[in-house]
């Protein structure tokens, strides 16, 4: 009985409409839409108005017509935004723009019609104040295109975008829109469609069961997974597409780099480029982002974090992996390039000179590409180390404040006077002699080490009671007057990281001064 008056609740909560809502034309000034509204030709938000969509509200479009017989399709509606849309659903009440044939769960029965992708045209988002439309927790679906930007740049995240005709997401005339953590999946060509110069901003999102996962025509540069641009780039689960997981239909390199292709061990065979096409550009899709299979929650978890772990020992074996193949394939590529010159000498038609040389300057581009990509690399285990260091030396610290509370403790529930004050010692002096638990060794700048100069730098360690560095002085230099001081200020700078052990004098943590020397090669 319960479940009954809820069913019926729910369907008056459903059919309550929006009196203020325009059905077909342009709106003549802000509008708030609520629970059903039916659109029986295309809708135009002006340039200067605001329409806003509350949660749990019902969009429902004529199938196959349009009353207005304009837009990109005479024969359906359009909701076509010149000035801002404010769709913000909630988790639980989404919004929902769908086909007039889509019915609630136990209404079937009472409609001889189904709904089908193509029912109507979809959202579009053009020129304007775009950048201030927001598209979230909505269900896009049963449209041509789900979502059109036409040089706009609208917030779409939290969505599902799902069983349209074409185009999940149709990026369009330098749009730039910020696409985060939807879901774009079963769409009947491309989930995201990037067209004349687009560079929408990518991230979090699952984009599954399209033709296309994501499609770059044109000079359209989309910002998938760069490394360049940080280590929280990428976190999209691009997989299971019909054709191919990504297309690059460019001659533009394009990073797509920490996101998860599903089966990421043989991603390239679902990544068209220029091992498929020499006349495209290259994709750049490693590191991935190993991840499997990932649910709907825990992309918006992904999104919403803001703060990056410290890798483990198993992410930095993975990384060290991912580096020496790009090693190795570069090591092949090389091969393979001075097999082609070889054979080049004996070839004597211009027209065969002349298509080798072209072969060989994208070969150099691809072994430049993937040069840079090891240097990057590189890099990123070095930070992945150093990231590895501060976590343990911030581990150490927690230990020594703790023993250093429990001494301080002791010490107050004693029935002793104070102790006198204690004059710096060395540390050769104190009860435990103690000695650094945590380094981190000094790189060497890259002009002396071009210059070849190595050699040794002490330096003279105030360590306070935590076992801190809080002063360091250079007591002995290499002795290279052109590049002393960069040498003494990248060792100084690695041994402010260190940390001691807690020196003792009669059982106290103390301050005291101690003697270090660092190789700098």
């Amino acid at each position: 009985m319960r479940t009954i008056i809820r069913f019926i609740m729910i369907c008056c909560c459903w059919t309550q409409i929006a009196s203020a809502a325009t059905s077909s034309g342009v709106l003549k000034g802000d509008e708030t839409w609520e629970g059903v509204v039916i659109v029986t030709g295309d809708v135009t938000v002006p340039e200067g108005v605001t329409l806003r969509i509350r949660p749990n509200a019902l969009i429902k479009f004529a199938a196959n017509r349009d009353d207005q017989q304009g837009g990109y399709d005479i024969n359906k509606c359009e909701l076509i935004i010149e000035g801002i849309l404010r769709a913000e659903g909630q988790e639980k009440y989404e919004i929902r723009f769908t086909s007039i044939n889509f019915s609630l769960p136990g209404q079937e029965s009472k409609l001889n019609a189904q709904p089908q992708a193509s029912d109507w045209y979809g959202i579009i988002f053009k020129k304007g104040n775009n950048d201030k439309s927001i598209i979230s927790y909505s269900v896009v679906e049963f449209a041509y295109d789900g979502i059109t930007c036409i040089n706009a740049s609208p917030r779409i995240f939290r969505n599902r975008i799902e069983g349209n005709y074409w185009n999940g997401v149709l990026c369009d005339i330098m749009s730039a829109p910020k696409i985060n953590s939807n879901r774009i999946m079963n769409n009947g060509y491309a989930g995201l469609n990037c067209k004349i110069g687009s560079s929408p901003s990518v991230s979090s999102n699952e984009i599954s069961g399209n033709r296309y996962g994501v499609l770059i025509q044109d000079v359209s540069q989309p910002v998938i997974g760069d490394m360049r641009l940080g280590e929280n780039a990428g976190k999209n689960a691009i997989y299971g597409n019909l054709e191919f997981n990504l297309y690059n239909h460019t001659k533009n390199v394009i990073y797509a780099q920490r996101n998860d292709w599903g089966d990421n061990t043989n991603a390239d065979q679902m990544i068209h480029d220029d091992d498929e096409n020499r006349k495209f550009g290259l994709v750049v899709y490693t590191p991935v982002y190993r991840t499997g299979s990932i649910s709907y929650s825990e992309l918006q978890s992904l999104a919403s974090s803001t703060t990056t772990a410290a890798p483990t020992e198993a992410e930095n074996k993975a990384k060290q992996a991912e580096l020496d193949d790009l090693k190795k394939k570069l090591a092949e590529k090389k091969e393979q390039t001075s097999k082609k010159l070889a054979s080049a000498s004996d070839i004597t038609s211009m027209e065969e000179k002349e298509k080798i040389k072209e072969d060989q300057a994208k070969e150099n581009e691809r072994l430049k590409l993937l040069e840079a990509q090891i240097k990057q690399q590189e890099q990123i285990k070095i930070e992945q180390e150093k990231a590895l260091a501060a976590q343990k030396r911030a581990e150490e610290i927690e230990k020594q404040k703790a023993a250093t509370a429990v001494t301080a403790e002791k010490k107050e529930t004693s029935t002793t006077s104070a102790p006198s004050f204690i004059p710096t010692k060395m540390a050769n002096e104190l009860d435990n002699n103690p000695k650094p638990i945590q380094k981190i060794n000094p790189v060497m700048p890259d002009l002396p080490k071009k210059a070849k100069v190595s050699g040794t730098v002490s330096l003279r360690v105030l360590v306070g009671a935590n076992g801190i560095p809080e002063e360091i002085y250079v007591s002995k230099k290499i002795g290279n007057k052109d590049f002393d001081q960069l040498i003494n200020d990248e060792a100084i700078a690695a041994v402010k990281k260190w940390v001691f052990e807690t020196g003792l004098s009669n059982g106290q943590p103390v301050k005291y001064w101690t003697v270090v020397t660092v190789l700098m090669k």
